[in-house]
């Protein structure tokens, strides 16, 4: 017999809800740093600084530095600067 949705879809859609504006801003800070910091270490230093609860830290570090890396290796292979930001 179905009911209609279950509290796990309920919470699952509440919860999307309020997490789209959440990470919308999260990305347009991103954004900002990458046009006003210099270094991916600057840009870590920064997302953490606004978010200092961020848990994927080590996601974040790796994330700048391939960012960055691209930006100051437009040529170069770009598998070998995001793999080199994993090292």
């Amino acid at each position: 017999m179905v009911r209609g949705p279950s509290r796990f879809y309920r919470f699952v859609a509440r919860e999307t809800t309020s997490l789209v504006p959440r990470f919308r801003q999260y990305l347009d800070d991103a954004d900002e740093l990458l046009g006003t910091e210099d270094s991916a270490v600057d840009f870590f230093d920064a997302k953490i600084e606004r978010y200092p609860s961020h848990l994927a830290r080590t996601v974040l570090g790796a994330s700048a530095s391939a960012l960055y890396g691209v930006r100051e290796h437009p040529g170069e292979d770009i598998a070998s600067i995001v793999v080199a930001g994993w090292l």
